[in-house]
């Protein structure tokens, strides 16, 4: 197995990303103006390389994507400020050995914000995708037809009651075809919008029963239909794994993560590889970042 994970530093923040490729696991760190790589095996990191850098300008928020050909994308923004930046994307056709030049998004689609896109059925791949601009935190559902040349873009999703309200949007597929969102909020719960036409239209977000402190969120669904997602609770001093047993309808603590006073654990990410295991990533204290690996028969 090949993880392949993306570390931001922009500033004080730490992002991270995961796409299982082969036996073998590598991490990137995403720097305030570069993002660099390494690659672990039997549990020995290699020194970083460079993967993107952007002189005297932030990039942000890398998220990694394998498609059904084994190509492996990679999205992420480059921008003075969350207000000002740009999509841009490369691929790799070698199990992220080396990647293409940089390919920037079209205007207004700026790929998937944080977290994973969702290969739809049909062949489409959905990107849940957000903006933070002033007093207006909204998502959208952004889906290439042809992983990346051409884009479609549906929205917004957002709060009625809170316009400055939820952004980061982990999308899944339910039992009975529809697609959600779960986001973070800014109100202190974690939302969930609904599309029962395979992201062209959307609800309004709700309130789900799951704490939410403005904080980032990462899922997945298992194949026997167990979803599972990552969140903080009342702070970032806790980072709890919770489950749902009717896609997201009502939901479970399952286990804790991290708990530990005036400290800081977020910015999830998680996957699933192919033996079974949950294979998690998340801010530690922003100064390190923790992988987690977690028995999926052992979440019940």
């Amino acid at each position: 197995m090949l993880l392949l994970s993306l570390r931001q530093n922009q500033g004080s923040s730490l992002q991270r990303t995961l796409v299982e490729v082969m036996k073998v696991h590598r991490m990137s760190k995403y720097g305030s103006r570069h993002i660099r790589f390494w690659e672990v095996k039997d549990g020995m990191w290699s020194p970083p390389t460079a993967l993107d850098e952007e002189p005297n300008i932030p990039l942000w928020n890398p998220v990694l994507f394998k498609i059904p050909n084994n190509d492996i994308l990679i999205f992420y923004k480059i921008g003075p400020e969350v207000q000002k930046w740009s999509g841009f994307m490369k691929r790799s056709n070698d199990s992220g050995r080396t990647w293409s030049s940089r390919y920037q998004l079209p205007p207004g689609i700026l790929g998937p914000s944080k977290n994973k896109p969702l290969l739809l059925g049909n062949g489409k791949l959905l990107c849940g995708s957000s903006v933070e601009s002033y007093m207006s935190w909204g998502a959208w559902a952004e889906i290439t037809n042809d992983f990346g040349e051409t884009w479609f873009k549906h929205g917004p999703i957002y709060s009625k009651q809170y316009l400055m309200g939820v952004i980061q949007p982990f999308a899944y597929q339910t039992r009975n075809n529809s697609i959600r969102f779960l986001l973070r909020s800014t109100f202190g719960k974690v939302c969930l919008a609904e599309s029962f036409d395979d992201g062209l239209t959307w609800s309004h977000v709700r309130e789900t029963e799951l704490e939410n402190p403005n904080s980032g969120i990462d899922g997945v669904k298992l194949p026997d239909g167990r979803l599972i997602l990552l969140h903080n609770t009342h702070s970032r001093a806790t980072l709890n794994v919770a489950i749902s047993y009717d896609d997201g309808n009502s939901w479970r603590a399952l286990l804790t993560l991290e708990h530990k006073h005036e400290s800081e654990f977020s910015y999830p990410a998680v996957i699933l590889s192919s033996d079974g295991y949950l294979h998690a990533t998340y801010t530690y204290n922003r100064t390190q970042i923790k992988h987690v690996v977690v028995r999926t028969d052992s979440l019940i």
